[in-house]
C-alpha cells in the first residue's frame, strides 16, 4: 500500500492514460496493480459489508489489516 494520496491518485491516473492509449475496451478488464493508501483499502472493506477494518502493523511495503465481517 502506498502512503500518500497523491500516489494513489497518481497511478489510478496512469491506468486510465494507458487504457486510452492502447483502445482498451471499457467492458473488458485487464490488470494493472494499483496500490491504495491504507483508508482507502480501509473504506473499501467497509463498502463490502465488514463490520469493522483497522490497520494492525505496517513496515515498508507491507501492511496488515485486520477486518471482520
Amino acid at each position: 500500500m502506498v502512503t500518500e494520496q497523491a500516489t494513489e491518485d497518481k497511478l489510478f491516473a496512469e491506468n486510465t492514460k494507458l487504457h486510452r492509449e492502447m483502445n482498451l475496451p471499457e467492458d473488458e478488464c485487464y490488470h494493472f496493480d494499483t496500490p491504495c493508501t491504507v483508508d482507502t483499502q480501509i473504506s473499501l472493506f467497509r463498502k463490502s459489508g465488514f463490520s469493522s477494518a483497522e490497520m494492525i502493523w505496517r513496515m515498508a511495503n507491507t501492511t496488515l489489516i485486520s477486518a471482520k465481517k
